[in-house]
């Protein structure tokens, strides 16, 4: 029994240290690579257990309908590839569930308290590549420490949950030299990530703790606010808001709070249009055809809402009743860390980090005294567990590898053994426009995005090499429809139309080319009524060169109008 102790544990723990390594790279390939090897830990621990442990039986209702949502969205979606996708990260995510279970729910709790020591290993790998200019751009993002994950935001929730896990863990055996190290090194590593929303919850987080706590109360407050008050000094000192001083920035009138606001607002657009979800990226599908503001993102910086475009409403219901079963049955500091993921839920996207959802399961009350988890003896032979797991690594190691493929440009590898993913056919399209076979490769892509502006400027400009401006000027056109915001579009329509007037004009058909001058002069018009169309929230975060055309562009649009 002490050996498979040892065992699950070092494999439950290697498993969540991995998580962190490899989240640098691709999210899916991190996933699939995960998914296959919490299988591979699943099987060997039933198999030296002779038993399988499954959850109490409530707890797979919430999962159960989320599963569900994910099924209707692949119906309703036009990527029904990408919306795949999603249901396989439920399904690397419920092996991971079924690995977990078959660890005692003690040795669960001594793995979390691996935490605030990996947290610790990131920040002092930030502080060593900090000072190596090849290695500081991996590490950090405008000076504000990204580590592994690359997105300061996710790293300073990482780090928010290892520091209450350390400071609700400690104990007087505890070596206090080193808990106190650890304890710096955390709440510099939140400080250095500059996550304003880690900072707000950091402080209820103190002050949550501090009520708990009786002997080490005082130290508590007085040490954190000592570390407080030496980065508002810093910040006092240099005048540098970019990292450790980015907390005295918080606004509720902040660019990126006001971006986030109009991202929500389109997101939700999308939900009421979309109730049955749109799969996996099935925003970022849309994003560019539906949004009212400059923003670029992947996600809407809401894990909430997120959760509802790609699973839709059934998704996001069985989501949130399994989070409200899970409070009301967990206790003090893992119901704490719950809210705190739950609160940050509403302005980020830290859901989509496979490291974050591994903790967030760990921390999910699979079983307890009221509700026990279920034993079923293993028989002799498990045959069928064995090969339907199997399959089920064979088929995520063929995903990783196509991901892979993507990942590091090798596109047409990837499209040939997935090509249902649209996001790896409009990169293999911007990569290569070899002419002859742009337009098969486009309307392939357009039959999975029939949003995407990518498809349309290759296909506007296949047809301005055949010399066939009306085309061409139709399919420019749709680039801009699909995106309004990225004013090289409208820059492509205007030198298409220009050589479309020179081409009709030349072939003495005045009528097609006062047609295009008529539409070509239109154009700053339209420009002009876009902009009178923003609302204060997207002008307040639009760069003063947003809505501005090139040279090019203007020199068209001026010699026409003096003509």
């Amino acid at each position: 029994m002490h050996t498979n102790t040892s065992i699950s544990r070092i494999l439950l723990g290697g498993l969540l240290l991995l998580s962190v390594l490899l989240q640098r790279s691709n999210q899916l390939s991190v996933m699939y690579f995960l998914g296959i090897l919490s299988a591979t830990g699943f099987l060997l621990l039933i198999w030296r257990q002779s038993k399988i442990v499954l959850c109490s039986r409530e707890m797979v209702i919430g999962p159960l309908v989320l599963l569900i949502g994910s099924i209707i969205a692949v119906i309703s979606t036009p990527s029904h590839g990408m919306a795949i996708l999603g249901i396989l990260r439920l399904v690397c995510d419920g092996l991971f569930v079924l690995f977990l279970l078959q660890v005692s729910s003690e040795e669960r709790d001594h793995v979390l308290e691996l935490i605030p020591a990996i947290g610790c290993g990131i920040v002092i790998t930030g502080c060593i590549t900090f000072f190596i200019p090849a290695l500081q751009r991996e590490f950090f993002v405008l000076q504000r420490l990204g580590g592994h994950f690359f997105y300061a935001n996710a790293l300073g929730l990482y780090l928010l949950i290892g520091w209450v896990i350390l400071v609700f863990q400690y104990r007087e055996q505890y070596p206090k030299v080193l808990f106190y190290l650890q304890f710096v090194c955390l709440l510099c590593g939140i400080f250095w990530t500059g996550s304003r929303s880690a900072f707000m919850l950091l402080v209820p987080s103190i002050c949550f703790i501090a009520a708990r706590m009786t002997k080490q109360r005082i130290f508590l407050l007085l040490f954190s606010i000592a570390i407080l008050l030496s980065f508002v000094c810093y910040v006092f000192l240099t005048g540098n808001t970019t990292s450790f001083g980015r907390f005295v920035t918080t606004s509720l009138h902040s660019g990126t709070l006001i971006e986030r606001i109009i991202c929500w607002r389109d997101g939700w657009t999308v939900l009421l249009a979309n109730p049955l979800g749109l799969g996996y990226k099935g925003f970022t599908m849309m994003e560019n055809a539906i949004q009212t503001g400059p923003y670029s993102v992947q996600f809407v910086h809401n894990d909430w809402l997120q959760i509802a475009l790609d699973h839709g409403i059934i998704g996001f219901v069985g989501f949130t009743t399994f989070i409200l079963m899970c409070l009301w049955k967990q206790r003090s500091m893992k119901r704490w860390l719950l809210i705190t993921i739950g609160i940050i839920m509403f302005v980020d996207f830290n859901m989509q980090y496979e490291s974050i959802v591994l903790v967030f399961l760990l921390l999910i009350p699979w079983e307890t005294e009221q509700s026990p988890a279920v034993t079923v003896p293993l028989p002799r032979k498990p045959i069928g567990i064995v090969v339907a797991t199997s399959i089920c690594c064979l088929g995520l190691g063929w995903l990783a590898v196509a991901d892979l493929a993507s990942l590091t440009g090798h596109y047409k590898t990837s499209m040939a053994m997935y090509p249902w993913n649209w996001q790896v056919r409009m990169y293999d399209l911007s990569s290569d426009m070899t002419l002859e076979t742009i337009p098969a490769r486009a309307e392939e892509l357009l039959k999975q995005n029939p949003w995407n502006p990518t498809a349309y400027n290759a296909l506007s400009i296949y047809y301005d090499k055949q010399n066939n401006y009306t085309f061409a000027i139709d399919r420019a056109k749709n680039a801009v429809k699909y995106h309004r915001y990225d004013f090289a579009n409208y820059d492509n329509l205007i030198l298409f139309y220009g050589r479309g007037i020179e081409s009709a004009l030349a072939d003495g058909n005045e009528t097609v080319a006062n047609k295009w001058i008529e539409q070509l002069e239109a154009i700053p018009e339209e420009i002009i009524e876009f902009r009178l169309a923003q609302d204060e929230l997207s002008n307040s975060i639009a760069k003063d060169d947003a809505y501005q055309l090139s040279d090019l562009s203007l020199e068209i649009l001026a010699y026409y109008k003096q003509d």
